[in-house]
């Protein structure tokens, strides 16, 4: 879940025997449940071109979105970076790691033998 929506979300009312002082807002994200500034955003705020309903839940997903589009632009570009950037690594390991085995093989396979010399006894 996105971290800002609950204080965008927050509701005006309050349970039944819970006392806010004058000038707080009940929200249940907050601990105490009461917060002193007021709602941001009400029903029916924003009208959308495409004709979707402006509930409260809707317009905080919204700013959030471009909230969080502010702060990384290049998170869409980057994401669609990652397959292909991932996919050439792993078969450049692929190849590095044939290429190791193929060309170090007969050195790491040879059996190396020592043969004591004659004038050394023991």
């Amino acid at each position: 879940p996105i971290p800002c929506v609950p204080w965008q979300s927050q509701t005006s009312g309050h349970p039944a025997g819970r006392e806010l002082m004058a000038g707080q807002y009940y929200n249940p994200y907050f601990s105490g449940g009461a917060i002193s500034m007021a709602p941001p955003l009400m029903d029916g705020a924003v009208d959308y071109p495409d004709g979707t309903v402006a509930t409260v839940s809707q317009m905080a997903h919204d700013v959030c979105q471009f909230l969080h589009w502010c702060g990384e632009p290049e998170y869409v570009e980057r994401k669609m970076w990652g397959l292909p950037v991932f996919t050439s690594l792993f078969i450049a390991w692929i190849t590095v790691t044939y290429h190791k085995r193929y060309l170090f093989g007969p050195y790491l396979t040879q059996k190396i033998v020592w043969k004591k010399p004659p004038y050394m006894k023991f």
